[in-house]
């Protein structure tokens, strides 16, 4: 690596080294111009020179020094032979001041040759010792000088680097995408590269890394170089690469939890109903039926929130907007949230405008939203307790409060309570069960909306009220809107095909439909299926789609082909993300439905099939 340059004018006795060294050059200068003729009568002119070296190897004061002690040697040997006259006063006047120029010309390129050392040698420094892999690159890619750190990414010695090409320590997959941004770099169509390039080790090994390429400029201002500068990112790269297969993952066992949970769900729903059905119960059994009911679809909020939200936070969750009448999505949500809050013996107090307030919004994700602030406004508010949901429109924004004589909110956790997982109070004499994960899922869906929530609380035992803002729509319809379609009974005498591997859901499911007067034939695997749809043509198909064997998506093709467009084919599955449903309809299913399915999605799906 290359030093400072060092000499005897830099040690102990430098200063009086200078002067002697200045003294001695000036003293050769003037015996050597009265020793040749044709300088006998220019006797100043070596002198100056040497007054120049001086300066530049001694310095300033010893080449003045020096110029003095020739004005006198000179004029020593000039009197000798011309008297001293008003001429020979002006020419040394002369002299001295072109050896003041000259020494002080002399001392700035010496400073500036010293300075110009130290920064090289401090540059050289940086790049030897630097924390990432620098490198000097021609303009055909020959690499020309590397640091340490460049070598040691690759895996070589800092030997046997320079003159190697770029291409060779760069991966094949990545070395196009390089090779075109030197090309670019070159021709100054570009003034930096930045890209993840995976390097080669010898051996075969590849290492990622960030590479940062910039050309250097020449005297005419085009480039005849290029910098690199590397860094080593194969751990970085390493770990996102492990959070992302764990994140799919995770996506994968959430979608296996919902559906292994959802499946014994959905034979104790549809069995409670047809217990409904069959008999006609006492009180006792109608409270108990009404408990189960309650507590399934506790059960199956809980599997949505808690896969919703997994969706949220990643920013996952699509929207389908759509112009809605708030109040609808409001009516909704009540008849979500009712059983509850009638089980708890609360009041819950509607308050609508004359208007309509309408909003662009996702109706599914928006009922969420209110039936999740219903939700947790009845969890924290005790029996007999008051719940106000009051909407209106305000300076272009559709306003919805929902406002409890509950619990309240503490000051603190007024900051936090739409993060995931914060709950009011964990203490077994309060606890109200959930996972903290409803509130945030309110935040997002509303984000996602263009809106905005806030909490608000006066503390401990003075309720709280949650807000909620979306953007309203520019006009509001307030007569001629169009009412909701109204279902319609589905038609008895439907020869339907139920398919379920698990036999406690396709027998219970099959039995409500028999009791509803359909015609219905039970298979629990897709190869049966195809079977009895090939003998007796149904007009709907029920299909489950973890089946062993075929998938339901391999059956519902199969049965296209079979039975045409005339056959309405209906997912009922535990896969419920929005990916599944587009893969469902991808795959020629009509409608998905959920497990557990309720008996009114049910009947509106089979609202919709023809009988042959």
């Amino acid at each position: 690596m290359p030093s400072h340059r060092t000499s005897l004018l830099d040690g102990r006795y430098g200063a009086a080294l200078s002067y002697a060294l200045a003294l001695v050059a000036v003293s050769i200068a003037v015996a050597i111009s009265f020793n040749l003729p044709w300088l006998r009568d220019r006797p100043y002119v070596l002198p100056v020179v040497a007054v120049a070296l001086s300066a530049w190897q001694a310095g300033f004061k010893p080449a003045m020094v020096a110029s003095l002690a020739g004005l006198v040697a000179v004029n020593v040997h000039l009197v000798r032979t011309q008297p001293w006259g008003l001429q020979q006063a002006a020419v040394a006047v002369f002299y001295m001041a072109v050896c003041a120029v000259v020494a002080y010309a002399g001392r700035a390129m010496a400073t500036s040759e010293r300075e110009a050392r130290r920064q090289t040698a401090r540059l050289h420094a940086m790049f030897g010792q630097a924390a990432v892999g620098m490198a000097y690159v021609t303009l055909d890619g020959q690499l020309v000088e590397v640091n340490q750190r460049f070598a040691d990414i690759l895996g070589r010695s800092l030997a046997e680097l320079p003159g190697a090409r770029l291409e060779t320590v760069t991966s094949p997959e990545d070395w196009p995408v390089v090779a075109a941004a030197i090309a670019d770099l070159s021709t100054a169509r570009h003034t930096e590269f930045l890209h993840d390039v995976r390097c080669v080790q010898p051996g075969g090994n590849t290492v990622w890394t960030h590479v940062a390429l910039a050309p250097l400029p020449s005297d005419d201002g085009e480039p005849d170089a290029l910098v690199a500068v590397v860094e080593d990112i194969h751990e970085r790269r390493s770990a996102e690469e492990a959070l992302k297969l764990a994140d799919r993952q995770k996506d994968d066992f959430l979608a296996l939890l919902s559906h292994e949970l959802r499946n014994p769900l959905a034979p104790i729903r549809t069995a409670v109903h047809l217990l409904r059905l069959r008999h006609a119960p006492d009180a006792d059994s109608q409270r108990l039926h009404a408990v189960i009911e309650r507590q399934v679809g506790h059960l199956v909020h809980l599997i949505d929130d808690l896969l919703d939200v997994s969706r949220a936070l990643r920013g996952r969750i699509e929207l389908r907007l759509e112009p809605l009448d708030l109040g609808e999505v409001i009516g909704a949500a009540v008849e979500t949230t009712r059983p509850l809050i009638d089980a708890r013996q609360q009041h819950l107090e509607v308050r609508l405008p004359a208007e309509t307030v309408r909003v662009d919004g996702d109706r599914v994700r928006l009922t969420q939203v209110v039936g999740n602030l219903l939700h947790n406004a009845s969890k924290f508010t005790d029996g007999g307790g008051t719940i106000t949901l009051n909407l209106r429109s305000d300076s272009g924004e559709a306003v919805l409060e929902v406002r409890d004589t509950g619990e309240g909110i503490d000051a603190g956790l007024l900051k936090t309570i739409f993060e995931p997982f914060v709950q009011a109070d964990r203490s077994l004499e309060r606890s109200q069960g959930g996972l903290g994960i409803g509130l945030t899922l309110v935040r997002r869906i509303v984000d996602l909306h263009g809106g905005r929530v806030v909490a608000e609380s006066a503390g401990r035992g003075h309720g709280a009220v949650f807000t909620m803002r979306l953007p309203a729509r520019s006009s509001f319809v307030t007569s001629g809107a169009a009412a909701p379609a109204k279902a319609t009974d589905p038609p008895s005498g439907l020869r339907v095909l139920v398919v379920d591997d698990n036999v406690d859901a396709a027998d219970s499911l099959a039995a409500l439909l028999r009791l509803g007067g359909q015609t219905v034939t039970v298979a629990y695997d897709g190869r049966t299926a195809l079977e009895h749809a090939s003998s007796e043509r149904p007009d709907v198909v029920l299909l489950d789609i973890g089946l062993p064997g075929m998938n339901g998506y391999e059956v519902a093709g199969a049965l296209r082909t079979l039975l045409g467009d005339g056959v309405l084919i209906a997912a009922v599955t535990g896969y419920g993300q929005d990916a599944d449903a587009r893969r469902a309809a991808e795959a020629g299913f009509d409608h998905h439905l959920i497990k557990p399915v309720d008996a009114g999605s049910l009947e509106r799906v089979l609202a919709t099939a023809t009988r042959k």
